[in-house]
């Protein structure tokens, strides 16, 4: 059994046509002169990317300092219907949550309530590592920074979306380094999480209200929000899809709110476009000041390097000097001027804000298919050229989209993981049923389906199923919708009786992150 692989690191894969409608949202836009460049005139070449890639719709704004220049939707909500995307449809924007945060954190540094450097503890008494030394030692802007070189964790926060904040956060201390303190840059969604609880800490208020209160509200962000249920409630909202054998299909979104400081906002390309204002404007709308100029300058400052492959400054056209802020990534844009961004990625969804200060350029792209990020590239990139005006120096970005989506066609091809199914044991289906628990990841439940199949459910919505063959073997079956299905089962434990006392699992394709499960109910005898 192959493995999804919709679930590969860099891009979902496969070809086909889909039939993509346009659509534009009626907006005030800054009046095109004989020096601002047409956008409209890229739409042709968006809707034919989108149809070979596989992207239903997208919302795009473009903001400069003289105010928008461009906001409108290309295609559909969900893929074989009517509805287009437009500049108020709702899209879950993921990570690029996180320079909400780390601005809003700003604020407080603004009223002297907090300084970057105080450690997460000062605020979170409860908090706890692995290692002692990051007890005392890790701070609010190790956190942004994504330094302190914890490992992921991932599926600890995507089995449980009904734990509180706190209670995620709790099974910080069971989560191992990778590296040796600010020694790497080491993506942390749970040390973002543990930021934003700051905010609650000091001032008594959520962090889903504090937002609303310092940033949405003043920004007349009215269709912004953090929450999973505006995703339901709204009518005007994008479905997410997935690559399934060369098709779009539709998935549910994702609650995520228990991360909510590290990706779950969710906006409008309209409303991303009063966010660009707030970037372009250095922290202040008009004279509407948000946070004082200079905090937010540190926002930008490069606070960790990140090793980047060395084809990056390739396949980008000239992107070199790639570091991280305080909740963006920082690098050249053609080796011309600084370029800061941060992409986003959930369950059927891809997003990008792109912020260039010195030319006076914001972008904001909502993609509704998982790990459109080739797409959004080119999109942003071909804008960005078109704006800066680069003359005889053009790159077609959206070819280079194409080819690196059929590159990654091939690299999956190559490292797709065979499965192996698990070797048999001499029990009784009911023998491999209970309750198992893992420090970080919490619960598993294994139930029996019938005869010849096995349920696990990794907390509440974390699922794989196990087919038991006739010499008693088991296979671990792969739902290809479902990026986030656990990859492979490798083995169950036996205690001294010979009964099950726990299982083996990885939660990637590539079977490198091999975790253990043990049973915490009495284990089942044979019959």
């Amino acid at each position: 059994m192959q493995t999804n692989p919709a679930k590969a690191l860099i891009l979902t894969v496969g070809f086909g046509l889909l039939s993509l409608g346009t659509a534009c949202v009626a907006s005030t836009t800054t009046p095109l002169t004989s020096k601002t460049p047409d956008l409209q005139s890229i739409a042709p070449a968006i809707d034919n990317a989108m149809q070979i890639m596989h992207v239903p719709g997208i919302a795009v704004a473009v903001v400069t300092d003289q105010g928008p220049l461009l906001i409108r939707g290309y295609g559909l909500r969900q893929t074989g219907g009517d509805d287009p995307v437009d500049g108020d449809t709702l899209f879950p924007i993921a990570s690029t949550s996180k320079a909400f945060t780390a601005l809003a954190l700003g604020t407080l540094v603004d009223e002297k309530k907090l300084q970057w450097d105080d450690p997460l503890t000062t605020h979170l008494p409860y908090l706890e590592f692995n290692d002692p030394y990051l007890i005392e030692h890790a701070t609010v802007r190790d956190a942004l920074a994504h330094r302190i070189g914890l490992i992921r964790a991932d599926p600890g926060w995507l089995a449980n979306p009904d734990w509180s904040r706190e209670q995620l956060l709790s099974k910080v201390r069971y989560i191992p380094s990778l590296d040796g303190f600010r020694q790497g840059w080491h993506y942390s969604n749970w040390m973002y999480t543990a930021a934003g609880q700051v905010i609650p800490a000091l001032t008594g208020k959520s962090w889903d209200d504090y937002l609303d209160e310092a940033i949405f509200t003043p920004l007349h962000m009215q269709n912004t929000g953090t929450r999973f249920d505006m995703l339901k409630e709204t009518t005007n909202v994008t479905a997410g899809h997935v690559v399934v054998d060369g098709k779009a299909v539709s998935v549910p979104l994702r609650n995520i709110e228990v991360i909510g400081p590290a990706g779950s906002i969710n906006s409008t390309a309209n409303d991303m476009s009063k966010w660009c204002g707030l970037l372009l404007g250095k922290g202040s709308v008009g004279e509407k000041k948000v946070l004082d100029e200079a905090i937010f300058a540190e926002l930008m400052m490069p606070q960790a390097i990140v090793n980047a492959p060395p084809e990056a400054a390739t396949l980008g056209g000239g992107f070199q000097h790639l570091a991280y802020t305080l909740g963006w990534g920082r690098m050249d844009y053609r080796s011309k001027e600084t370029m800061y961004w941060h992409n986003g990625g959930i369950d059927g969804i891809a997003t990008q804000v792109t912020l260039l200060p010195e030319s006076g350029v914001c972008i904001a792209i909502l993609a509704n298919r998982s790990r459109a990020d080739a797409l959004n590239d080119a999109v942003r990139n071909t804008i960005l050229d078109l704006i800066l005006d680069q003359g005889g120096d053009q790159i077609d970005w959206f070819e280079r989209a194409h080819e690196q989506y059929q590159a990654q066609l091939a690299f999956e091809a190559e490292n797709t993981v065979q499965k192996t199914d698990i070797v048999a044991l001499n029990l009784d289906i009911k023998a491999f049923t209970g309750q198992f628990e893992h420090p970080i990841y919490g619960q598993a439940t294994i139930t029996r389906t019938n005869d010849q199949q096995l349920n696990i459910t990794f907390g509440t919505s974390l699922h794989t199923t196990l087919l038991r063959h006739e010499n008693g073997n088991f296979e671990t079956l792969s739902d290809q919708s479902d990026e986030r299905a656990p990859g492979q089962l490798s083995q169950f434990l036996t205690d001294s009786a010979g009964l099950i006392s726990g299982f083996e699992i990885s939660f990637s394709d590539s079977g490198d992150d091999v975790v253990t499960y043990m049973r915490t109910n009495p284990t089942v005898t044979q019959e």
